[in-house]
């Protein structure tokens, strides 16, 4: 019996849950900034491939220059560095160029921690820590161990840099080493009291599910515990600096403007909290609220990833957009618009958004493989099964882009055999999935493989044991081809 979704059903489920547990994991930058601090991310990139080091250092040189004197915060500085937050190896080689062209400079240091930054954080994934495999956590650690002697370099060499300590910070919510994530907040606080990336990266490292503790300030709506939010018994508050910004900028009202839409992260994280546990309706008064303090593109787009979760489309379209136009070229929210606007079957604008996404960041799995399903709903497969391939260099520990290149062979290219491998290859990454058990199965009964009886059995066995919710016609499906297949005649 096969499967004939849409490969977006299957995306969606796997897409919120993912940005959900590391909506703070990427890259922390960037409120409403005055319009003559234009950051261009592909023109950075640009520059850094053509090998023009003495431009990317005055680029650079002219935000830090407009942060010092009080035009802007540090988050701009910040966004500028996340032209270097992607996949692509090409890119890594230019990096350590500039690193030996400039080797006093902090700046290709920074950009090479962002690189590898950016790297740990996608061989992490989305699952929760015992969900992870130890493949995993050590392809994370090695990034970043990278990345963490990179930003050290740099505060070597300009030790009040804010986007450094961010950078720091960000690396230890994998950890959960609260002593360190404080130790290193007031450290950069006290070299770099005025930094929207320190405070931004610290809020993000001390949410619950990363370590902190529901106690924390930001944590106060709620009398009880939400169901996976941790309990601990030696609580300790969030230093009050972190939301009291007037202690460190002396009643300056020009800062202050420039940090106020961090003080929104409290509705923010309260509405987090309920969108984690689908409470949406709750959730976007909250969003709503944390937008009233700035006008911050981050609130915006987890607004919109909200509204998708409600199946709201449109108002999810329109929240990234707000969010676009106050970052236009981010790669992050480029491709969640792109997801609501398949939902809504705008294909040409999802190609579009995919497309211009993928100039940033060109081996980015996601990208990759959301580039494949608009083929796919176009009808033009074989296009689609490259972009799999080429997904699967940097996602080959994806369980998702393989069982989507199995149901490509399988379903469409009519190649059961082929579809076997990659489809088995999802089940052992992700052996309680029944969705991934149902479609193995499946390809081997089509190329009459006997070991499709274990395999149904193997997923009859998934269904209630982990608590899958499998759909009624697969299971009754599943039983009479076990039945078919045992009898003598054929594999009895």
């Amino acid at each position: 019996m096969a499967r004939t979704h849409p490969p977006v059903t299957l995306r969606f489920g796997k897409l919120f849950s993912a940005l959900a547990t590391l909506a703070l994991a990427a890259v922390m930058v960037a409120g409403a900034s005055a319009a003559e601090f234009k950051v261009d991310l592909l023109d950075i990139q640009t520059l850094l491939r053509k090998g023009n080091y003495d431009a990317l250092e005055a680029r650079f040189a002219a935000l830090e220059q407009a942060a010092t004197k009080g035009d802007m915060s540090d988050q701009l500085i910040s966004r500028a560095y996340s032209s270097f937050a992607v996949i692509d190896p090409k890119l890594e080689k230019r990096l350590e160029r500039w690193v030996r062209a400039k080797p006093d400079s902090h700046r290709p240091y920074i950009a090479t921690g962002f690189y590898y930054r950016n790297l740990g954080w996608h061989y992490r994934g989305s699952r929760y820590a015992h969900e992870t495999s130890d493949k995993r956590v050590n392809l994370m650690g090695d990034n970043f161990r990278i990345a963490e002697t990179n930003f050290k370099a740099a505060l070597e060499r300009r030790p009040n840099s804010g986007v450094a300590y961010g950078g720091l910070i960000n690396m230890q919510m994998a950890a959960g080493d609260e002593e360190t994530i404080r130790a290193l907040f007031l450290e950069g606080i006290q070299a770099a009291p005025d930094s929207f990336s320190i405070r931004r990266s610290v809020f993000g490292a001390l949410l619950p599910w990363w370590g902190g503790h529901r106690q924390d300030p930001a944590m106060f709506a709620f009398g009880e515990p939400l169901p996976e939010l941790s309990e601990r018994d030696d609580p300790v508050p969030l230093p009050e600096a972190l939301l009291r910004f007037d202690q460190f900028l002396n009643g300056d009202p020009d800062q202050s403007r420039h940090l106020a839409p961090l003080t929104g992260l409290a509705d923010y994280t309260v509405g987090l909290m309920l969108y984690r546990n689908d409470r949406n309706l709750e959730a976007a008064q909250y969003y709503r609220q944390a937008i009233t303090h700035g006008d911050y593109w981050f609130y915006y787009r987890q607004q919109g990833l909200n509204f998708s979760q409600m199946k709201r489309y449109n108002d999810a379209v329109a929240s990234y957009t707000r969010s676009l136009e106050l970052w236009p070229d981010n790669p992050d929210t480029l491709e969640r618009r792109a997801w609501a606007y398949r939902a809504l079957k705008a294909y040409d604008k999802a190609d579009a958004d995919v497309d211009l996404a993928l100039r940033l960041d060109p081996m980015n799995p996601d990208l990759l493989q959301l580039k494949s399903y608009n083929l796919w709903s176009q009808g033009r497969f074989k296009q689609a099964l490259r972009f799999l391939d080429d997904a699967l260099e940097y996602g080959d520990l994806d369980a998702d882009i393989w069982d989507a290149r199995g149901r490509l062979y399988m379903y469409k290219l009519n190649k059961p055999k082929k579809a076997i491998p990659d489809l088995k290859r999802a089940t052992e990454l992700e052996p309680t999935n029944h969705e991934y058990w149902y479609n193995y199965a499946g390809a081997l009964f089509r190329a009459i493989d006997c070991e499709a009886v274990k395999a149904y059995r193997r997923y009859l066995d998934v269904c209630p044991k982990y608590g899958n919710d499998c759909f009624e016609e697969g299971v009754k499906y599943a039983y009479e081809v076990i039945e078919h297949l045992s009898q003598p005649a054929y594999c009895g």
